[in-house]
């Protein structure tokens, strides 16, 4: 039977995990979280919420802000959403479990997301599904044990496209996500598919998120990175 669940521990999935499960995990909020209150998914959003209200084209905004989210992130440190999550991920393959992960992060950030995750002592390379790299659309693909979807493809419709370019089709997936509507998304494109799935929505960082002071955090990482290379990173908003 196929559901989603609400859960703020990462250790719940384990609960619905059986030897014929593929796991897949969203990155940010869901993995990681940034030690800093700037360069998260909200604070993301918040940037391109900005570009939307100058009046900027929605795609082009997008992008826009995705170049200004690629930046910032060099300047960013990550740590484990819970301290139990590179644990779990560990366990899961010792007992060869198979697992992925499935980001709406561009495939053009593949190096910097698996060195995010192993600074969060956190690797999904060792037992990768597939063994070689795969290039989608839209700056779409997949690399050592991540699928990017980039910001214009819907996840669903990215795992769909590299599950048929594999010609993979799993029994069971869990798939674990801080965000209702990829979950949500995610849920309807597997039961189309008749992939029997769990779908996750995991809100162990909704608090954090919901209680962040946007102004604060662009105060935060002006003085991290200096006032010019933080006027060059927001010129389009500035």
């Amino acid at each position: 039977m196929s559901a989603i669940i609400e859960t703020k521990r990462i250790t719940d999935i384990l609960k619905y995990i059986n030897n014929t499960t593929l796991v897949i995990f969203d990155v940010d909020n869901t993995l990681i979280d940034t030690v800093q209150n700037f360069g998260g998914t909200a604070w993301a959003y918040n940037v391109a919420h900005k570009l939307l209200k100058k009046g900027i084209e929605p795609t082009k905004a997008v992008k826009q802000s995705y170049t200004i989210y690629t930046e910032v992130k060099k300047f960013v440190q990550f740590k484990p959403v819970e301290p139990e999550t590179p644990g779990l991920i560990r366990q899961l393959r010792e007992k060869n479990i198979q697992a992925m992960v499935l980001t709406m992060r561009a495939l053009q950030m593949a190096k910097s997301t698996v060195q995010d995750l192993r600074s969060a002592d956190i690797d999904f390379s060792k037992q990768p599904i597939h063994h070689e790299t795969v290039t989608l659309e839209s700056m779409a693909g997949y690399a050592e044990g991540i699928l990017y979807s980039g910001p214009m493809l819907s996840k669903g419709e990215c795992l769909t496209s590299f599950l048929d370019t594999i010609s993979y089709k799993p029994e069971y997936i869990i798939f674990v996500d801080d965000s209702k509507q990829q979950v949500e998304n995610v849920h309807t494109t597997l039961n189309e598919r008749g992939i029997k799935n769990h779908c996750i929505r995991y809100g162990a960082t909704d608090e954090r998120e919901a209680s962040l002071d946007h102004e604060q955090a662009n105060i935060e990482l002006r003085d991290a990175i200096g006032e010019e290379q933080y006027n060059r990173i927001f010129q389009k908003l500035l």
